[in-house]
């Protein structure tokens, strides 16, 4: 397929995705596998781009067209989803779900997590043991 033919790529992406040359789509699905994979990681938009050889400009309305977000705005929700399954699923400590999802800061994470869920994680994770069934005692 040459250059200038457009793509219909993968049900993943949006269909405005058609209107993006192969490359570009191929490109931002890489960089969003990436992103998930690395969710503990701090990359730039600037990183990305370099890393998977296309401008940053170009990047960025790639990303936006086939997933519907803004880079960061993508990466901040993926990294809440992961944390919220980490507080309904572990017994790790804030801090440690903040580090696993990129946060050094647990006062950061806990601002991003409410801000995005309308809780915090300490909120969240009492809905969760609030909802577990009670453990019988044998006496």
């Amino acid at each position: 397929m040459s250059r200038s033919q457009k793509v219909n790529e993968p049900e993943t992406m949006s269909t405005a995705s058609a209107y993006l040359y192969k490359e570009q789509a191929e490109c931002v699905q890489q960089v969003r596998q990436y992103l998930v994979e690395h969710l503990d990681s701090r990359v730039t938009q600037a990183e990305l781009a370099q890393r998977y050889h296309i401008s940053l400009t170009s990047l960025k309305g790639a990303f936006k067209q086939v997933y519907g977000l803004p880079i960061n705005t993508y990466l901040r929700r993926c990294r809440v989803q992961h944390a919220e399954q980490l507080l309904f699923t572990t017994d790790l400590s804030i801090l440690e779900i903040a580090q696993r999802v990129g946060y050094d800061s647990p006062s950061r994470f806990a601002a991003m997590f409410k801000r995005e869920k309308g809780i915090t994680p300490r909120e969240c994770r009492r809905v969760r043991t609030d909802q577990l069934p009670e453990e019988k005692t044998i006496a």
